[in-house]
């Protein structure tokens, strides 16, 4: 995890995760948001960035029909964010989650699972950047836009759709915002 400071703390706190398909990515590629976080509020709201293991690290295959992986992610963002709001500079009341792609699903998928968490405060906001918030219409997507050529990524994180389709439904998180009362 990387954490920026801001001058005064306890501080209001983004967290944000990178990208990359749940394959692929680092923190550091999203550093820069933290330094514009920091630059746009004149220094008063701190910015953490943080890794999750990849897909494949976790047991994802191509071919998988296993556990979907992308659950094991989402705890492991969970539990950077318990690290993060033990701080004692972070404001645990304003902490925001948010990510690029994969990791704005991931924190997408967070905020909405939270009652999953047990003995840990929850994000007071999320917001994510392009993020594939409904992961049952990925293959439509993939095959149309990029031709299928990450068709394997997705495999690895939720499994086969044919035989994994509760996976796929469960770790979208427009399908859990819909099943959400109140939203």
């Amino acid at each position: 995890m990387d954490v920026f400071l801001p001058k005064k703390t306890p501080a209001p706190f983004v967290l944000f995760f990178h990208g990359g398909l749940w394959y692929s990515g680092a923190r550091g590629e999203v550093d820069e948001v933290c330094q514009q976080v920091l630059r746009l509020s004149n220094d008063s709201v701190g910015c953490a960035t943080a890794d999750y293991h990849y897909s494949q690290d976790l047991g994802g295959g191509c071919d998988s029909t296993s556990l979907p992986t992308y659950q094991k992610q989402a705890a492991e963002v969970r539990a950077a964010f318990a690290h993060l709001v033990a701080r004692p500079d972070v404001d645990i009341a304003r902490v925001l989650v948010g990510g690029h792609s994969a990791g704005g699903h991931l924190a997408a998928w967070l905020s909405l699972n939270w009652n999953d968490a047990k003995r840990c405060t929850h994000p007071a906001a999320f917001a994510g950047v392009e993020g594939i918030y409904n992961v049952s219409m990925w293959d439509a997507y993939d095959k149309a836009r990029w031709n299928s050529t990450f068709h394997c990524p997705t495999r690895q994180a939720f499994g086969d759709p044919v035989t994994s389709a509760a996976a796929w439904q469960d770790g979208s998180p427009s399908v859990n915002a819909l099943s959400e009362d109140p939203l």
